[in-house]
């Protein structure tokens, strides 16, 4: 392929390459990400407990040194636990949570979450796509699933025409990482919870 037919990562991937950027970059990234989020306001309304806010810490810390993959996971932890939180506090008012609701998954949390209104419809596909980019590296995957890493490089390979494997890992774990960053900034601080108590 010659170079001016190549395609280049903002043609597959989007337009960050949170790899490119210093560790003060990323900072200023989430710190903007946060800012739009928060609007005018200077606070958050936070429905995940004490738990949530170790395991932010610990997706914030992740991010910022480069390790995508314990980022993502982090970010899953907090997306689920500040959903369970805002369902616990719509619970107050209401008693309709199916039994059990406490020991679902991200996936089940959204689906009740999308039921009520509790979220954007946006947001919630944004946090489907967490999940989803997730479930490999915590759910058990036969390589030739249509989810796992080995199929997900394959399609990008053949999409960008690009035949480094490590790199197409590194580039899609990457992607995965900063889209799960941003989607858990805006739940994050989008004080949900308060709308739901």
């Amino acid at each position: 392929m010659d170079n001016e037919n190549e395609l280049r990562w903002d043609d597959v991937f989007g337009g960050l390459d949170a790899r490119t950027l210093d560790h003060d970059q990323r900072l200023n990234f989430i710190n903007a990400k946060i800012a739009n989020t928060l609007g005018a306001k200077n606070w958050a309304a936070m429905s995940g407990g004490e738990e949530t806010q170790l395991v932010w810490d610990a997706a914030v810390r992740a991010f910022l040194e480069g390790n995508w993959l314990a980022s993502l996971l982090c970010c899953h932890a907090v997306c689920e636990r500040e959903i369970a939180g805002m369902l616990s506090l719509s619970r107050i008012r209401s008693d309709d949570l199916p039994k059990g609701w406490e020991r679902l998954g991200m996936g089940g949390l959204l689906a009740e979450a999308r039921m009520r209104n509790a979220l954007p419809p946006q947001l919630v596909a944004d946090l489907f796509e967490v999940a989803e980019s997730r479930k490999p590296y915590g759910h058990w995957r036969s390589t030739t699933h249509d989810d796992s890493l080995l199929a997900r490089t394959r399609r990008e390979a053949e999409a960008s025409g690009h035949e480094d494997r490590a790199e197409l890992i590194e580039r899609l774990i990457v992607r995965d990482a900063t889209n799960a960053m941003a989607t858990t900034i805006s739940l994050y601080f989008g004080s949900y919870g308060l709308e739901s108590a």
